[in-house]
């Protein structure tokens, strides 16, 4: 708490440590100063509620944290945290956008957009394209944020908490007027832009977004996808990583750089040729 943790955080250190002593409690253990290396690792070993090695990972690097703590306060020796392994590497994975197809789905169901239920999916949707958002920044935004004749929409990101000012095209606009106009709930004093279609109105979930895929029909169900075709779609346009951190609303660029693995154009640029650097294509062994 000292650190500012977030709650969640804080409850899942809690989670972990608690199933750690529980097991060492089993165990016959009954003080702290009597555990050895040898029980850490049986407690790896037998430690199978997790379905990734990633989730393993992560649960190990909390209890970690947790021995690490113990060793401060000099109830176990320096270094027996590091009898607990890392269960998963760190790997690079596929960027994830929106195909052809999907797009042509949502361009469909925007020109035939009409009910209340559909001006929010495109408004919702159209956001995330255009403006980059989470989907926990899409439920949380506000009229009073959006600047209509600057041509922003301000956002306090639920991630990160920091201010985000994006910049926000005519498309975007009309999505957005449209729906606050023919398709919202008219609900006094309530700034919320997205609200539920049914009563008791009130803020839409992250849920919201993910049924609106469905309804237009794009091939996937993760909304965060959407922030990634924004991300490559900013970076292949010719943004630098500084542009395309700043446009997603990034404090730096340590994120960003996955999103060069879909700009086919850069990604040319990169191969050497054999000759150039000495490598012969043929006679390299003796049968070639």
């Amino acid at each position: 708490r000292n650190e500012r943790w977030e709650k969640s955080t804080i409850q899942m250190m809690e989670i972990c440590a608690a199933t750690f002593c529980h097991y060492i409690a089993n165990a016959g253990i009954t003080s702290f100063s009597d555990l050895t290396p040898e029980i850490i690792k049986q407690f790896n070993i037998r430690d199978d509620g997790h379905k990734t090695p990633e989730a393993k990972s992560a649960c190990n690097g909390r209890i970690r944290k947790f021995l690490q703590y113990l060793e401060t306060e000099k109830v176990l020796p320096y270094g027996m945290h590091l009898a607990l392994p890392h269960m998963a590497a760190s790997g690079e994975k596929i960027v994830e956008v929106l195909d052809k197809e999907s797009l042509e789905a949502f361009e469909r169901y925007r020109s035939g957009a009409s009910t209340p239920l559909q001006l929010r999916d495109v408004a919702i949707i159209q956001c995330a394209l255009d403006l980059g958002f989470r989907a926990c920044d899409i439920v949380g935004m506000r009229i009073s944020d959006i600047r209509w004749k600057d041509s922003f929409v301000r956002t306090i990101q639920d991630k990160t908490k920091a201010e985000h000012w994006a910049p926000m095209m005519n498309r975007t606009g009309n999505a957005l007027y449209r729906y606050i106009r023919d398709g919202r709930p008219k609900i006094p004093g309530e700034d919320h832009v997205f609200l539920t279609i049914m009563a008791p109105y009130g803020p839409i979930s992250s849920t919201t977004c993910r049924h609106a895929l469905m309804r237009v029909g794009i091939s996937t169900t993760k909304f965060h996808s959407i922030r990634k075709t924004y991300g490559s779609d900013t970076l292949n346009s010719g943004a630098t990583l500084e542009e395309t951190a700043a446009a997603l609303g990034h404090t730096d660029t340590n994120n960003v750089h996955k999103y060069t693995l879909l700009d086919d154009e850069k990604m040319r640029l990169c191969p050497l040729s054999l000759k150039e650097i000495g490598l012969p294509l043929e006679g390299r062994y003796p049968h070639a």
